[in-house]
């Protein structure tokens, strides 16, 4: 027999054959089923028992029966399905003599089924819940199926969308294109395509498709499975971003200033302009291996700029100096700010050239230097004529009116004490007028410097006796100790004129019966020229260390009455300064309180 459990039952149920196999399939013997007319449908599962009976009447009544499945509980308790076919089986006379029938089990095709339907529903589900549209298409492009995300993409409905073929969505050109690249193509061989589709309510949109096509084991072209997806909103996006991109590298390479990227944790440039490369002179591909600090000179404070690099919050101007690739240093200052490039944290930096500024901005500054050094000068001109010249003409005055007016009255010592006074008020007020003069014309520029060779010892020696009656008159000895072989390349007036005033002023603030002493000493050559040293010494009342920085600035005041209460304006420093550097020397002094001070400086 085809089926595994045979049987045949009279109309009055009472069992005539079970086949053995009934115990492999159920369970029980066929000795069981023989003597228990009951136990055939009590095995029946519960939900299945009115199926069967109903089965039954209807082979009973002589109807067409079709197989049917019902399920068992097996003698251990256990669940199978049984396929099961039957029918009536009539005499010689057509007397009703009972039904035989077959069962079988299909236990492992019911399994099956379920799993097969299970696998189906998830795959149903898998499809119609996926966000890509899924779909096939015969031979012709028509299609045969679609989910629901690809009938919302092409804006029909599901029904709408079976039947319809693909060039109805497509353009003709692209259409002809697909139907070319199919036809090439092998089984498992998929493709991908970009498509602009027409959705039903006219609007355009982009999809791409990823096609295989379905081909039959005698290579017969069945049609294709594609799975597609909306990029319209991507590609609008891309799009967007290009021409992002296109206006930012305009305007990039349109900023007249440089400006680069690099990047926070390499320190590499990423990008530069168009200026930043015909500024310093380096190829986009030179300048994409290097480093901001390779821009910078080597004597430039290297670990400041490092520093500022590092520093990510500091986005204020920082200047620097910059060196082109020609070796061209600019003044720059930088402005930079943190961004996002390609995925990474980077600095923007904005490089301005203020060279030029700079030049300006010293300029500016040695022009306020200078403008405050002619005000200074105009305040002691002032100062001078109102003061320091008109108080010994007051004092000569003075006296001459004595002599003008009461003659008579004096004895001659008297008279000789007065025409001294006024004798040395008018040299010391001539001395003033030189010093005043040469001064003036200084600062004017009109003052011609015209060196020569010159007998320092003989030089010295003139002014020291020019000024020896001055110094006798404080019992001071001058002592000349430049020896006579000693010659200069110096201005013959300029030298007379720093040499008396070191001696004048020495004279004036050194006490009674001190000394003053001239003379040289060794000075080492300065940009291959020789320089001899000149120091004029005194015993006086010396200089106070705050004051000694002051004495050759023309904006301060240092003057200090002399050991006998003398005048000054310390004019005369200021001219001797100004004449040893015409000469290319340097002037300074040292001094001590109560021990005196020393004047040198430096002749060619």
């Amino acid at each position: 027999f085809a089926y595994d459990w045979e049987y045949w039952i009279s109309p009055q149920d009472e069992s005539i054959y079970i086949s053995p196999s009934c115990e492999r399939i159920t369970g029980y013997s066929s000795n069981e089923f023989m003597q228990n007319r009951e136990l055939l449908i009590s095995i029946v599962h519960p939900d299945d028992v009115a199926n069967l009976k109903n089965h039954k009447h209807n082979i009973l009544d002589n109807k067409e029966i079709e197989p049917i499945e019902f399920r068992i509980i097996t003698k251990s308790g256990e669940e199978r399905w049984i396929g099961h076919v039957c029918q009536t089986v009539y005499d010689s006379n057509g007397v009703n003599i009972g039904i035989r029938g077959s069962n079988r089990d299909i236990t492992e095709k019911k399994l099956a089924e379920s799993a097969l339907q299970e696998s189906e529903e998830k795959y149903r589900t898998l499809v119609e819940t996926i966000e890509e549209g899924i779909g096939n298409v015969d031979e012709n492009e028509t299609f045969t199926f679609v989910n629901q995300a690809a009938a919302d993409i092409c804006g029909y409905s599901k029904d709408e969308m079976i039947g319809k073929n693909l060039k109805e969505l497509t353009s003709l050109e692209m259409f002809q294109k697909i139907l070319e690249e199919t036809s090439t193509r092998q089984k498992g061989d998929s493709g991908s395509y970009e498509l602009q589709i027409l959705r039903k309510n006219g609007e355009e949109r982009i999809i791409t498709v990823l096609a295989t096509p379905i081909i039959t084991e005698n290579g017969i072209h069945k049609g294709s499975f594609g799975i597609f997806h909306d990029i319209t909103e991507r590609k609008q996006a891309e799009e967007t971003l290009k021409e992002s991109r296109d206006q930012y590298e305009s305007l990039f390479n349109q900023v007249a200033d440089p400006v680069v990227v690099f990047d926070q944790e390499t320190k590499k440039f990423l990008d530069c302009n168009t200026a930043m490369i015909h500024k310093y002179g380096y190829s986009q591909d030179e300048l994409s291996g290097m480093t901001p600090l390779e821009l910078h000179p080597a004597d430039e404070d290297i670990e400041n700029v490092k520093i500022n690099i590092d520093d990510k919050k500091n986005v204020s101007p920082n200047e620097y100096l910059h060196k082109g690739k020609d070796g061209t240093i600019y003044n720059v200052e930088a402005h930079s700010r943190e961004i996002f490039y390609k995925d990474r944290k980077a600095w923007i930096t904005i490089i301005r050239d203020i060279t030029e500024h700079k030049k300006a901005e010293d300029a500016l500054k040695a022009s306020e230097i200078q403008l405050r050094e002619l005000n200074a000068t105009k305040d002691k001109f002032f100062s001078i004529i109102a003061h320091d010249l008109r108080s010994p003409f007051n004092t000569m005055l003075g006296f001459s009116e004595l002599l003008n007016e009461e003659f008579d009255e004096h004895s001659t010592e008297e008279k000789k004490k007065f025409i001294g006074i006024i004798y040395e008020g008018l040299q010391n007020t001539l001395k003033l007028l030189d010093n005043l003069l040469y001064w003036a014309r200084s600062q004017k520029g009109t003052i011609v410097y015209n060196p020569e060779k010159i007998n320092l010892y003989l030089k010295a020696k003139e002014t020291y006796d020019f000024l020896n009656q001055s110094a006798e008159k404080k019992s001071i000895k001058l002592i000349n100790q430049i020896a006579e072989n000693v010659y200069v390349e110096a201005d013959i007036d300029m030298l007379a004129t720093i040499i008396r005033n070191l001696f004048s002023n020495a004279i004036k603030y050194t006490h009674k019966y001190g000394k003053i002493t001239i003379k040289t000493f060794l000075v080492p050559d300065e940009n291959n020229i020789q320089y001899v040293g000149i120091s004029v010494s005194d015993t006086g009342v010396g200089i106070p260390k705050e004051m000694q920085s002051k004495l050759f600035d023309i904006g301060e005041n240092t003057s200090m009455q002399g050991t006998e209460n003398e005048t000054g304006t310390g004019l005369g420093l200021i001219l001797c300064k100004e004449f040893v550097e015409k000469h290319g020397g340097k002037i300074w002094v040292e001094s001590e309180i109560d021990k005196g001070s020393t004047f040198y400086f430096t002749i060619p």
